[in-house]
């Protein structure tokens, strides 16, 4: 009966996935297996996405002496240091509102709690802050003066750093100019010193005139204050910028950049799925659930009208992003790329017979929705835990390399590209896997990147592009997709916070429009590196270029470093920004100890300079027949010269040749902290042992192969009359035949008022020692 029933009710519908889960919905889900430190973000007050265009580019900052705008904040700073007549009122901290309310009363009535601050009459003109919504970020507010207030920004949970992105609101404004002062900040450097602004949100400019986010702000620098870090020598920096408020009573917003958040995104993908001609090929399922219990999507997208057999000869394309919460311009070339590849060109049609793509939009929703700049609720960088992720602390990376890896084995896999933000760099660029162990492979990584830098010529930069490999990156998404699973075409696609410096966008910053129309150029582009004659043709002109620069002089070439990678932990910075509970320690007690040697070998370094710059005469052996000399270049190598004896430590009245150091042996595996510990300790003696008398003994060279000695100070030898004093007689060793013996002279030495002259200067002042031809 059960079965007539169902037959009579037709077919069931499509099962649609399961909706977000609700922020607030804490109590019901498991803990996380770390003792998070949670903060929950309220869904009111917060404007919604961007639609809003400015008819015209909004330019950078044009401040044309930011160093001295820097040098009168700093002196500012102190004034405000030493005045004890300033408010330094607390007006709002986030931690204690969250210790006063609690979560069962906002979910039962629905309503936000009331503000830290409250306004006690009309007159009162004490702004209302509040980050207390989905992506806010503001930990605390003091009011310094009536208009300037000192921002505390909130570190990511479970971290004690990575404090860059803000996100507040103020209302109760009026007319008057607002000075902000973010005094928390941990990155030496930042685009707001290149011309970046903030972005500023009206509600009363938006209800009347249609008005969305702008770039807003003056006065903007990013410097080093007075303020050092608990526990550590190393200070914060501040960004300061003034803002002139229009309106009476209006509430504003301002934002590190466009805001995109996981309601935005979940908004996104229902679109997609409602609509009947996307749903065809867009296939959407729950890749995991995050620490927080929200899920974490992942997209198939392709022509599943074709034959199975005609899907599984297609070729895959991985895209991930957002593993970063604060960088929300990867979420709209994200968001730019789904526009293109589920649209009606002709383009993307071929895209989607010919390919198929796994989509995964946002890697750290618990980051993005508690307003993390760079963690996710276990403390820890995701984008650093791709060698080994654990299941059950970083369960988004554990599921997608899992997803790659099964991918893969199903189908070959021509790109892997993981979106993200840089705040140090302007432009758009890329990171990548150079080709050291595969010569056949050579310049294939940096193809793609050379195709999208011919696509995108106004965002696209391929001179800030980078395929080298350090050692802070091996974790991270790129690398291990190139190590373990052997992809070649991965990359980092980093977009800049500000602008471009090049083109016709030079000056400009970037707005939400330009990161969806480079979501679109990367569609665009992945369908051009399909095409062979276009790859092959390509490829010669990465090897023109490769070959033009490698050209060109040193400091002409362009610097390919990593400092500035969003990805190291540097840009960008894991271990600069915070303190990861699990690596962090290990990382710090490397670098330590690698700072440590460092000092100690420039040390000896420039101990042995100091020796190296007096000449020095060597012992010569008779019994050998043959002139003893050795180079820089044998000692190093390890190789012997015929007719030398082993070194030995120096005695009284013998000296090495001039300008040379005494030959080393073969360095083992073991000796190199017992040789650099060595080399300060002999530079020390041989000050140390001069005496007033000294014998110079030399032998003709009669051996087979002898070595021209290395003279450190050629410009002593070749002018003797300088160093030479007036009572010594003027030098013989000319005169005589080289193949006689040198007999042993003694040289006194003559001191002064003036001062004395050393042993090394008085034996080449008497004894103007000729070098012997080979």
């Amino acid at each position: 009966e059960i079965q007539a029933k169902v037959r009579a009710r037709g077919p069931s519908p499509p099962v649609s996935p399961p909706p977000p889960l609700p922020i607030f919905e804490l109590k019901k889900r498991k803990p996380p297996p770390i003792e998070a430190k949670t903060y929950v973000p309220l869904k009111a007050a917060c404007p919604g996405r961007p639609t809003y265009i400015p008819p015209k580019p909004e330019p950078l900052d044009d401040c044309h002496d930011r160093a001295a705008l820097i040098e009168s904040m700093r002196q500012l700073d102190l004034k405000r240091d030493q005045n004890e007549e300033s408010m330094n009122t607390v007006i709002y901290d986030c931690e204690e509102l969250y210790a006063r309310s609690k979560l069962s009363q906002v979910e039962e009535d629905g309503v936000p709690p009331s503000p830290f601050y409250t306004i006690s009459s009309k007159s009162d003109s004490t702004p209302i802050f509040e980050s207390r919504f989905e992506c806010g970020n503001l930990r605390r507010v003091i009011q310094i003066e009536a208009f300037e207030f000192e921002l505390i920004a909130r570190p990511d949970i479970n971290t004690s750093g990575h404090t860059q992105w803000f996100y507040f609101s103020m209302s109760n404004t009026r007319k008057h100019c607002y000075k902000f002062n973010l005094i928390n900040f941990l990155k030496p450097d930042s685009t707001f010193n290149q011309g970046m602004r903030p972005l500023m949100y009206s509600r009363l400019d938006s209800r009347e005139k249609g008005i969305g986010w702008v770039r807003g702000g003056y006065n903007i620098c990013y410097y080093q204050n007075n303020i050092k870090r608990k526990g550590n020598a190393k200070p914060f920096y501040t960004l300061t910028f003034s803002v002139d408020i229009q309106r009476d009573m209006d509430t504003v917003y301002f934002a590190y950049c466009y805001p995109y958040s996981y309601s935005d995104l979940q908004e996104d993908l229902q679109r997609l799925m409602r609509n009947q001609y996307t749903a065809k090929f867009v296939r959407r399922r729950p890749l995991c659930q995050t620490l927080g219990g929200n899920v974490c999507d992942l997209l198939t997208i392709t022509n599943f009208d074709a034959t199975p057999q005609e899907i599984a000869h297609r070729r895959g394309v991985v895209l991930t992003s957002r593993v970063h919460p604060g960088e929300t311009n990867a979420s709209w070339m994200m968001r730019g790329f789904l526009n293109f590849i589920t649209g009606p060109s002709k383009e993307a049609k071929e895209l989607r017979d010919r390919l198929v793509f796994k989509v995964v939009p946002m890697l750290n929703p618990d980051g993005v929705i508690n307003g993390n700049y760079r963690c996710s609720l276990a403390g820890v960088d995701l984008n650093r835990k791709y060698d080994a992720p654990c299941a059950v602390r970083q369960p988004t990376i554990f599921e997608v390399k899992t997803m790659v890896r099964k991918f893969k084995t199903k189908r070959p896999l021509i790109l892997c590209i993981d979106l993200h933000g840089h705040s140090r760099k302007p432009n758009i660029f890329m990171y990548g896997c150079e080709n050291k162990d595969q010569p056949e492979l050579e310049y294939q990584e940096k193809v793609f990147p050379f195709l999208l830098w011919d696509n995108g010529k106004n965002f696209f930069s391929y001179e800030d592009c980078n395929f080298k490999v350090s050692r802070g990156k091996e974790a991270c998404a790129r690398v291990a997709y190139r190590k373990t699973l052997g992809i070649i075409n991965s990359y980092t696609m980093e977009a800049s916070f500000a602008g471009t410096d090049f083109g016709k966008r030079k000056g400009m910053h970037m707005m939400w429009r330009d990161y969806e129309e480079m979501g679109m150029i990367l569609g665009k582009t992945i369908l051009s590196f399909l095409n062979p004659s276009i790859h092959a043709k390509a490829l010669l002109e990465v090897e023109a270029y490769e070959r033009m620069v490698a050209e060109r002089p040193k400091r002409e070439r362009l610097i390919d470093s990593d400092e500035y990678d969003s990805d190291f932990s540097d840009d960008s910075s894991s271990e600069e920004d915070g303190n990861e509970p699990s690596a962090s320690k290990d990382v710090k007690k490397k670098k330590k100890i690698k700072k440590r040697k460092k000092r100690k070998k420039k040390e000896s370094d420039r101990k042995d300079r100091k020796s190296s710059a007096r000449p020095r005469m060597s012992k010569a052996d008779d019994s050998s027949g043959g002139r003893k000399t050795s180079s820089r270049r044998h000692s190093r190598s390890g190789s012997s010269i015929k007719g030398t004896k082993k070194p030995c430590r120096r005695k009284q009245g013998n000296s090495d040749i001039a300008g040379d150091k005494p030959t080393r042996q073969p360095r083992t595996r073991g000796d190199h902290k017992q040789n650099r510990a060595s080399s300060a300790l002999t530079s020390k003696k041989r000050l140390k042992k001069s005496k007033h008398h000294v014998a110079l003994t030399s032998v003709p060279s009669t051996s087979s192969h002898p070595s021209k000695p290395k003279l450190n100070s050629p410009s002593s030898l070749s002018s003797p009359s300088k160093s030479q004093p007036k009572s010594d007689p003027p030098s013989e060793m000319s005169t005589r035949p080289k193949s006689n013996v040198v007999q042993e002279e003694n040289v006194d030495r003559e001191t002064t008022k003036k001062g004395t002259e050393t042993k090394t200067e008085a034996i080449v002042a008497a004894n103007h020692v000729q070098p012997h031809p080979p």
